[in-house]
């Protein structure tokens, strides 16, 4: 039992040598991902990421990626400053590993389509009768004739990149998918032992799969998908954003003497919850977005034997957040009054789906002046603090450390923005980020707010040495 990317972890480090990858593969955290995209980006607009050899289509497997030309360059330094530029450079590679598609795959695929469609655009732009057409077809042209080049650019990162995990050993979650994708594809003996261990697969919450992990199900499944059963909701999908296809729940035929089975038993929740969530949705039924019949829910547990109070209202009068805070000063006053009646703080908990959303009920239970003790949520070592904490520790035994250091030019102690800790690393020649420090006092003066991160590094190298 486990997650998509908790399974491929696992195939991954039971046959890390014939994956090609280190024996002891770790998890990419946010924080660190967030701290290497960053530190690409700069080398990029530096130049360290050109080699000069080969070109992006039809170029050996493994060669380095071609350089970027100059005009591109000069642009992308203006470019880059939006944030919303880079994060769609970057949304785009996650994108590409959830379709299992790589740099070279994509460098490939670009050019095809922009060789394929600039002559249509061309000519739609000389046939145009009018003024706004021609516009379109203009920018259409352009768009199309800047697709190689742009193409290259997310092609040179998303290269750069995956060598760059696979030189620390470690793997982003996308990437762990699409390793073990590789794996499972590129060694059949591999495969059919799989295949031969997961007897009948299932999985659960189908409308959430990406494309990639509707792959990956079929590597792992008899042919046809004949051992496979697959539980899932369209209504329930929210993970769009993240890649999730819905379509995956439609596409999944069943095989030989398989069928769809509705489940319309609730076993979690009472009757009196049931009937709000269906009262919800019944404008999605007037709109052909929910069969009614999928509405036609009854809880196994019944009515609930005490009264069942639900704190509701239209999204459009009640935003979430402030729905929330309603919902967690109607608990607190309701904690208070079980305390006030003779029940003991011990005998009182609130379960909810994540501790990520316990700080309004906290709050309002310490306004009611009721001390709180929040369970679950990630391991001790995993907790920010913590690792704040180790980062320090590593950075205090080895400065050279660029890992931890960033850590902690970012954390509480320091404070640093990436664009502070980005100049400090240009400016100790993106080696050691340490270097970068002790010259702070030479930083350039085009640097935002340049007194206070000289201050800032100042502070930090005085309490590492």
């Amino acid at each position: 039992i486990g997650t998509f990317h908790g399974v491929c972890l696992r195939l991954l480090q039971e046959n890390s040598l014939v994956a090609g990858l280190s024996t002891s593969i770790a998890t990419l955290d946010e924080a660190e991902k967030r701290r290497l995209r960053a530190s690409l980006r700069m080398q990029l607009l530096d130049g360290d990421l050109d080699d000069g050899r080969g070109a992006p289509r039809g170029r050996p497997r493994g060669a380095p990626l071609p350089i970027i030309p100059v005009d591109w360059r000069k642009a992308l330094l203006f470019d880059l400053a939006e944030d919303s530029f880079w994060s769609g450079v970057w949304e785009t590679i996650d994108r590409l590993q959830d379709d299992l598609v790589t740099p070279d795959d994509f460098a490939r695929q670009a050019c095809d389509r922009a060789e394929r469609l600039l002559p249509t655009t061309e000519a739609a732009r000389a046939a145009a009768t009018t003024a706004k057409k021609r516009r379109i077809a203009a920018c259409a042209a352009r768009d199309y004739a800047d697709l190689p080049a742009m193409a290259h650019v997310v092609a040179l990162l998303y290269d750069a990149y995956s060598r760059e995990l696979r030189r620390r050993g470690a793997l982003d979650f996308p990437g762990q998918i699409m390793e073990a994708h590789r794996l499972l594809a590129e060694h059949r003996a591999v495969r059919a032992r799989y295949r031969a261990q997961f007897r009948h697969i299932l999985v659960d919450e189908m409308q959430d799969t990406s494309r990639a992990q509707m792959t990956l199900i079929a590597d792992l499944a008899a042919d046809g998908m004949a051992n496979v059963t697959v539980i899932g909701d369209r209504k329930q999908s929210i993970y769009g954003f993240r890649g999730a296809r819905p379509d995956n729940l439609d596409d999944f035929l069943p095989n030989g003497d398989g069928g769809a089975y509705a489940l319309q038993i609730n076993y979690r929740s009472h009757q009196e919850i049931v009937d709000v969530a269906g009262h919800a949705l019944r404008p999605l039924v007037a709109d052909g977005r929910v069969d009614p019949d999928e509405l036609d829910l009854t809880a196994a547990r019944r009515a609930a034997e005490s009264a069942v109070v639900t704190v509701a209202g239209p999204v459009d009068l009640v935003p979430i957040e402030e729905g929330r805070r309603r919902e967690a000063a109607y608990v607190a006053r309701q904690v208070a009054a079980l305390l006030a009646a003779g029940r003991r703080g011990e005998e009182i908990v609130i379960l909810m789906r994540s501790v990520a959303t316990a700080a309004p009920y906290a709050d309002a239970l310490r306004r009611h002046g009721i001390p709180t003790l929040i369970i679950g949520g990630k391991g001790f070592y995993s907790r920010p603090e913590v690792r704040d904490g180790l980062a320090l520790l590593r950075a205090a035994v080895d400065p050279l450390d660029n890992a931890a250091l960033v850590r902690v030019m970012q954390g509480p102690l320091c404070g640093l923005p990436d664009a502070a800790v980005a100049a400090l690393a240009r400016h100790g020649g993106h080696t050691n980020l340490y270097d970068g420090l002790i010259r702070a006092e030479t930083l350039p003066f085009s640097v935002a707010q340049r007194d206070e991160v000289v201050r800032r590094a100042a502070t930090l190298v005085a309490l590492l040495d």
